[in-house]
């Protein structure tokens, strides 16, 4: 195999669609997958306008959760692509080296997932259509990225199917998909995640060990039995989850990947799913007798708010850091309400100088706890900073004063933090705070939360304590993304919304490092 621009350094694999190789791009001198796919039996234009049209799309997105696809192109007539190597397993691997994972480790896979997934639908409303285990890789860290992105439509149209023109893996696909519809959308891969996730926490392939169409039969009319009784770890929050994700119809399933990455993280949190759940036979899963039943539904006439917020595209996301720092003016204001509690009713002029005691008192005290808490970071804050650690106040100046320019780094920075020993390599990051100075909404946002998250890491690091706020560290960061990018093409210049992006990342990083959960 020789392909101009690239040295072929090894076979990775070989199915009944492609064979991926081991290559390096000379150009760039870096590593990459080269997916070849076998020629058609057919010359169908069509399918290869199709397939470099789908490819650029692919390449459009960028994502840490994402395998990056990098060039397309077409050698001896059969099309290939070249994406990122990511050095690691996929979980089809893991699942049959281990049997399945614990629920918890499954959900984190599910949900950097239904991210990936919802960053393709937003931004190119890409939809992967083959969703399983061989398309979910692990690197050896524990970042999770979805391979083949919005390329397994292209192979279906080129391979040619005898019995039905079917998009996805038999095993794994949506109703609709076994139907051989052509109209699919996201709530397709949701149902395919759900299957994926079903694997994950049983070890049981979706109505194995039927495949083809005797499998896609299954998902129109046959049932799985409840993940609660083949897996005695899974709680009934997990298998309310799965249920709802494999709704049979699409019209009833979630209405957006926000719905399904928050849900993931409530069951994550041992709460239960929002309702409305499934009733029963509405989904491919089927309800064990044991598993806990939700409280009784309404009369039909009772008129019931809605139970889910807004989708988060559309509300204001409210940071979840923990309280890792003290205001001095929030603080005085507390301490002067408990001193005011034990304070005598003013009598005399000695109560003028009792009272003047208490506030020089309640003053040093104040310094004192300040200083105390913040003496790990002796720097000044950057120009511009928040007065408080609520993400929308914003530093108010007079109409003729203009924004100050933030000062140049230093040198030789100081690192903020230290990641956690990992394995066989110490992890050193430098993370810097975003200036706060732009004075657009999304972006102060943004700052904002990766600023406290920043913080939240560097006090984590200092104890190793409460590891559970690793987690809301990790969500805080990714709603920081989310906002650097829709403000990115928009800010001016000497704002490097990219540079801060990237700073998230690998922020991210060290954070799933620093959980030392490894597959």
């Amino acid at each position: 195999m020789e392909i101009p621009g690239y040295e072929i350094l090894g076979k990775l694999g070989e199915g009944g669609t492609a064979t991926v190789w081991k290559a390096r791009q000379i150009a760039l001198d870096r590593l990459v997958a080269l997916k070849v796919m076998n020629r058609a039996q057919t010359d169908d234009s069509s399918a290869l306008e199709q397939f470099r049209t789908e490819g650029l799309a692919a390449a459009k997105l960028s994502h840490r959760n994402i395998v990056q696809v990098f060039d397309a192109g077409e050698i001896n007539g059969s099309p290939y692509f070249a994406m990122e190597f990511v050095e690691g397993q996929s979980l089809g691997d893991i699942i049959a080296r281990k049997g399945k994972l614990k629920p918890d480790q499954a959900l984190a896979v599910a949900e950097s997932v239904a991210v990936a997934l919802k960053h393709a639908w937003n931004r190119a409303q890409i939809i992967h259509c083959d969703i399983k285990p061989d398309n979910i890789l692990i690197e050896k860290y524990g970042v999770v990225k979805v391979a083949d992105l919005g390329l397994a439509r292209i192979l279906s149209r080129r391979e040619g199917h005898a019995e039905r023109d079917v998009i996805g893996t038999p095993n794994y696909v949506s109703p609709e998909q076994a139907q051989g519809g052509l109209d699919l959308d996201y709530r397709s891969d949701i149902y395919s995640l759900g299957a994926t996730l079903y694997h994950t926490v049983t070890g049981l392939m979706p109505f194995a060990p039927a495949s083809g169409s005797a499998a896609m039969d299954m998902h129109i009319h046959e049932y799985l039995h409840d993940p609660m009784e083949i897996n005695p770890d899974i709680q009934s929050p997990v298998a309310w989850l799965i249920e709802k994700m494999m709704i049979r119809n699409r019209a009833d399933r979630y209405a957006s990947w926000t719905e399904v990455i928050e849900d993931i993280e409530l069951v994550m949190g041992g709460k239960m799913p929002m309702p409305p759940l499934p009733e029963n036979g509405q989904s491919t899963v089927v309800r064990c007798a044991a598993r806990e039943q939700p409280s009784a539904r309404p009369a039909p006439d009772t008129v019931v708010p809605a139970s889910r917020p807004p989708p988060a595209e559309a509300r204001v996301e409210q940071p979840e850091t923990p309280n890792i720092a003290v205001n001095p003016v929030q603080m005085r204001a507390k301490l002067g309400k408990v001193m005011e509690k034990h304070q005598a009713p003013p009598a005399s002029a000695q109560n003028l100088v009792l009272k003047f005691g208490i506030a020089a008192a309640i003053a040093v005290l104040t310094y004192w706890m300040w200083q105390k808490l913040n003496s790990t970071t002796p720097t000044a804050p950057p120009p511009d900073v928040f007065a408080t650690n609520d993400p929308m106040h914003k530093v108010i100046r007079p109409a003729n004063q203009s924004a100050a320019a933030p000062e140049p780094p230093a040198p030789n920075p100081v690192p903020d933090f230290v990641p956690v020993h990992h394995t066989s390599n110490e992890l050193r990051v430098i993370q810097e705070s975003a200036s706060l100075g732009w004075d657009d909404t999304e972006y102060q946002r943004a700052a904002a939360m990766y600023n406290n998250a920043l913080r939240a890491y560097g006090d984590y690091m200092q104890t190793r304590e409460n590891p559970a706020v690793l987690k809301r560290i990790e969500a805080n960061v990714r709603i920081a993304i989310d906002y650097f990018e829709k403000c990115k093409d928009r800010a001016p210049k000497r704002y490097d919304v990219q540079g801060l992006i990237d700073k998230c990342n690998k922020l991210l990083f060290d954070v799933h490092a620093s959980t030392q959960i490894t597959p």
